[in-house]
């Protein structure tokens, strides 16, 4: 998503019409369950669509509308980009000063497994219908919701506690902390400027803001007055005083407990045989699990010669049927 699109409310009956005109998704603000359900009822044509989806965030009160490129692009006889099909994602965030990076595979269309220093985990995920996930891990589920704050730091509510992670605050990169226009500087190329002094000046939704530095030091301007600036642009260089007062995060050095599967599944034979063979098919089907693709290939053989592998497939549907006779 390049921008946001802010509006009051998302009443509007060209979206299709947008959707297909512009690369992008439409992001509506400040919207409210009420009128999310309102506009709901008004659009029903984008419930059949399959080209379109919506998330709505009560949390947040944001509303996104998303085009799904990969199949209108097969329907259109285009390749789809290679970021459309990708399984494999660097994770990498700052939490209580230690500096986490995962790499998450994607394993199914709902569930991930998360690498770090040689250990790993599987959890699942389910979208909820007011913006949240439900994620599953060892077999509970949690309720995630989270909300993008200041530059590089994002509020994040697990099943109502909350924590604050985010990126390295670097005080020698002055940067802007949202899209905005810069108006002019307030201090001369090299100039010492201590901690909180301004030493520029910003237009945001036609508001002028001063920029204050966050330690001691002596400027490097990088950006000319009147240039757009979108969130987390570097400004000025600040070389300090004190170059001491820069604190990095420390990797985090440990390992994943073993958590077990996402979700629980039954140790039956036709509850594995079910289990395996999805995996399987999930590989197939372009999910990354080459990680347990060798097991869970050598597992299933193993379930194949199991004798009670048909008995316990008969007594599963038998006992529907029997429920129903009853």
């Amino acid at each position: 998503m390049k921008h946001a699109i802010t509006l009051r409310e998302p009443r509007q009956p060209r979206i299709l019409e947008l959707l297909e005109t512009q690369d992008e998704d439409l992001c509506y603000e400040h919207v409210l369950i009420k009128d999310f359900d309102s506009w709901t009822i008004e659009n029903p044509e984008l419930e059949e669509n399959k080209h379109i989806r919506y998330e709505y965030n009560s949390f947040t009160k944001r509303l996104i509308i998303k085009c799904m490129e990969c199949k209108a692009s097969l329907e259109r006889d285009q390749v789809p980009t290679k970021d459309i099909l990708k399984t494999v994602f660097p994770v990498d965030f700052i939490y209580q000063g230690k500096r986490y990076k995962f790499t998450a595979t994607r394993s199914t269309a709902d569930s991930y497994h998360l690498f770090i220093n040689r250990s790993k985990c599987s959890v699942g995920v389910r979208a909820l219908l007011d913006g949240g996930l439900l994620v599953l891990l060892s077999g509970c589920g949690y309720n995630v919701y989270w909300e993008e704050e200041e530059v590089g730091a994002t509020r994040v509510s697990v099943d109502s506690k909350t924590s604050l992670s985010g990126r390295e605050n670097d005080p020698t990169q002055l940067q802007t902390p949202s899209p905005e226009k810069l108006v002019k500087f307030l201090v001369e190329n090299g100039e010492h400027v201590k901690k909180g002094q301004a030493f520029a000046e910003v237009e945001v939704m036609k508001m002028y803001m001063p920029l204050l530095a966050q330690e001691d030091g002596h400027v490097q301007l990088i950006k000319q007055p009147g240039s757009a600036l979108e969130a987390g642009d570097t400004l000025s260089i600040l070389a300090l005083n004190d170059p001491s007062r820069v604190k990095h995060a420390t990797p985090f050095d440990g390992q994943l407990s073993d958590f077990g599967p996402a979700q629980v599944v039954g140790t039956k034979p036709p509850q594995r045989f079910t289990l395996l063979t999805t995996v399987l098919k999930n590989i197939i089907d372009g999910y990354d699990n080459q990680v347990i693709m060798a097991t869970s290939l050598k597992e299933l053989i193993q379930v194949l010669r199991d004798p009670e592998l048909p008995y316990g497939e008969w007594a599963a549907q038998f006992s529907a049927l029997h429920a129903r006779m009853l």
